[in-house]
C-alpha cells in the first residue's frame, strides 16, 4: 500500500511540475508576442524597415516556439491514448529532411546521405522524430554553429544521426534523457517541456526502430543523437 501511495504521489508531483512548466513556457512567448505587437502598432508609420523586420522575426520565432510546444503536448496525449496509427510507405529521406531544416535560420546545417536513399516508414512518425532532434540540437548549441545530419545503411537498418556543437550531455544524465518530463542541468537553463526526446523515442519504438546517444568522440564538443529505421532488403 505504501509503495502504491508513493507512486501516486510521485506521479502527481510529475504532473504538477509538468503543468507548471507548460504554463511558464506558454506565458513567456505570449508576453513577448504581446509586447512586440504593441511596439509594432506604435511604429506603424515608422520608416525604419529594418527595425520592423527585427520585431517581426521575434514574433515569428516566439509563435513557432508556442506551436512546437503545443504539438509536443498533443503528441504526448495521442501516444498515451494509443491513438497513433502508422501507415508506412516508401519515402525519399531527403524529401522529408530538407524542409524540416529550412526554418532553423540561426544555425548552419550539413546533410550527408547516399543519393536516392529511401526508407519504408510512416512519414508522420519520421517527421516528429527528426523535428524533435533538430530542435534539440539547435536549442543546446550556440547561434551560428553547425548541425550535421547524416544517414547511412547499416545492415538491416538505416541509421540517422544528428550532431551539434553544443554543451553536450553529462554521463550521469544520459540514462534519463529519453524519460518523459526529464530536464537535465543544461535544460533547466533553457525553455522546454522535457517531452521532445521522449516523444522521439516512443515514435521510433512504434515503427520497430530504436534511438540512442552516440559515444563522445575525443576532442569533439556537443552531442550526437542517432535513431534507426528498419531497412527492408
Amino acid at each position: 500500500m505504501k509503495l502504491a501511495a508513493d507512486r501516486l504521489r510521485q506521479a502527481d508531483e510529475i504532473k504538477d511540475n509538468f503543468l507548471a512548466t507548460v504554463s511558464h513556457e506558454l506565458r513567456t512567448p505570449l508576453t513577448v508576442i504581446g509586447g512586440v505587437a504593441e511596439i509594432l502598432l506604435r511604429k506603424a508609420n515608422d520608416p525604419d524597415g529594418a527595425a520592423r523586420s527585427t520585431l517581426l522575426k521575434r514574433l515569428k520565432a516566439n509563435a513557432a516556439g508556442m506551436e512546437h510546444l503545443i504539438e509536443q503536448i498533443l503528441d504526448h496525449t495521442r501516444l498515451d491514448a494509443g491513438k497513433v496509427l502508422l501507415s508506412p510507405t516508401s519515402i525519399l529521406l531527403e524529401e522529408i529532411l530538407v524542409p524540416l531544416v529550412r526554418p532553423f535560420e540561426s544555425h548552419k546545417f550539413s546533410i550527408e546521405m547516399p543519393k536516392g536513399l529511401r526508407v519504408f516508414v510512416d512519414s508522420n512518425a519520421l517527421t516528429h522524430i527528426l523535428n524533435n532532434l533538430l530542435s534539440n540540437a539547435v536549442k543546446f548549441s550556440s547561434q551560428g554553429s553547425n548541425v550535421r545530419v547524416t544517414a547511412s545503411v547499416d545492415g538491416s537498418d538505416v541509421v540517422v544521426r544528428v550532431s551539434d556543437e553544443g554543451v553536450g550531455i553529462p554521463a550521469d544524465e544520459r540514462a534519463h534523457v529519453f524519460d518523459r518530463f526529464y530536464q537535465g542541468v543544461a535544460a533547466a537553463e533553457r525553455r522546454g517541456s522535457g517531452l521532445g526526446l521522449s516523444i522521439a523515442c516512443r515514435y521510433a519504438k512504434l515503427f520497430g526502430g530504436r534511438i540512442w546517444i552516440e559515444a563522445d568522440e575525443p576532442g569533439r564538443k556537443g552531442a550526437t543523437f542517432a535513431f534507426s529505421i528498419p531497412y527492408p532488403q
